[in-house]
């Protein structure tokens, strides 16, 4: 059934779109922008970035409390090998190792496979990590397609259709590459 409002709706839509018409007119002409060649003329939209290689996006996937235990197959802190898991410690002076060793803001927990935090769950990619006031707050670096993977899958039931899915992932890509 036809909305009777909807020809009053559609009138002030294009009276409020004339109106601002106007108004970019005068900024345009207060900033000495030259005119253009006709009204249908429209603004080039803003370049998208371009990459070289895959971008990869950083997410915060937990924040902890004073200590957090990272485990994984050939699992490394900084570049280093590491035997088993490595419990990440903060005190008031920083975050250390239990060993003593230093662990700076932004130390790199990378495996050959998932990284997991002990109680959490695996993580995909680097996880890295930062004093947060009195906890550990861990920062997964991934590859967008990997990110893609997961979020649309948490995001959007299985049993939804494929462009849903696909509308999901072009959103959470969007999003994700301007923040």
């Amino acid at each position: 059934r036809p909305d009777p409002a909807l020809p009053d709706r559609v009138a002030l839509l294009e009276q409020q779109n004339a109106d601002l018409r106007g108004r970019l007119e005068d900024l345009e002409d207060d900033l000495g922008v030259e005119d253009h060649a006709d009204a249908s003329d429209t603004r080039a939209p803003l370049p998208l970035p371009t990459f070289e290689a895959e971008p990869t996006i950083a997410v915060a996937v937990h924040r902890g409390g004073p200590s957090l235990t990272f485990e994984g197959e050939g699992l490394t802190i900084a570049g280093d090998i590491t035997d088993g898991a490595m419990e990440v410690r903060w005190t008031s002076d920083g975050m250390s190792l239990v060993s003593g060793r230093p662990v700076p803001d932004g130390t790199a927990f990378e495996a050959d496979g998932p990284v997991y935090i002990y109680g959490v769950g695996p993580f995909p990619g680097t996880l890295r990590v930062y004093r947060e006031e009195s906890r550990i707050l861990v920062v997964a670096e991934l590859a967008m397609e990997r990110y893609l993977e997961g979020v649309v899958a948490a995001e959007v039931p299985g049993s939804w259709d494929t462009e849903t899915k696909r509308a999901q992932a072009v959103a959470a890509r969007t999003y994700g590459l301007f923040q």
